[in-house]
C-alpha cells in the first residue's frame, strides 16, 4: 500500500487510542509527503494533521508508515527491527496503540 497524501490518509482512519506526535517522514516518491507532521488523536478516534517544526517523535519512511496505517504492524516491531527511530521507547508504543486495529487487513481480490 502506499500513501499519496499522507495529511488526508492520516485523518481519514480511526485511531484506537489518543496520542500526540510528530512523525518525520521520508518519501522519495512522493515529496510532498516528505517532512515533520503532527498527529494530534483524541478519545474518539479522530485525528487531526498538520505540518509541524517540532523535534519529531518519530521518524519513519511512508512505506513503514503505510505498514502501521492499516492497523496490524506496531511501532514498537518497526523500532525493534530498526525501521524507525522513536525518541523514546513510550513513543513508540503511544504510537502503536493509537494505531491498533481490531481486525488484521487483508484483501479479498485475487491478483
Amino acid at each position: 500500500m502506499r500513501l499519496v497524501d499522507l495529511d488526508r490518509a492520516l485523518t481519514a482512519r480511526r485511531y484506537a487510542a489518543p496520542c500526540d506526535l510528530v512523525l518525520e517522514v521520508t518519501d522519495s516518491l512522493c515529496p510532498w509527503n516528505a517532512g515533520r507532521w503532527r498527529l494530534q488523536t483524541d478519545a474518539d478516534g479522530a485525528a487531526a494533521v498538520h505540518r509541524s517544526d517540532a523535534a519529531p517523535d518519530l521518524c519513519c519512511d511512508t512505506t513503514d508508515l503505510a505498514a502501521t496505517y492499516l492497523g496490524d504492524t506496531r511501532w514498537t516491531s518497526l523500532a525493534a527491527a530498526g525501521r524507525v527511530t522513536a525518541r523514546a521507547p513510550e513513543t513508540a508504543l503511544a504510537a502503536s496503540r493509537a494505531f491498533a486495529g481490531d481486525t488484521a487487513p487483508h484483501c479479498p481480490e485475487v491478483f
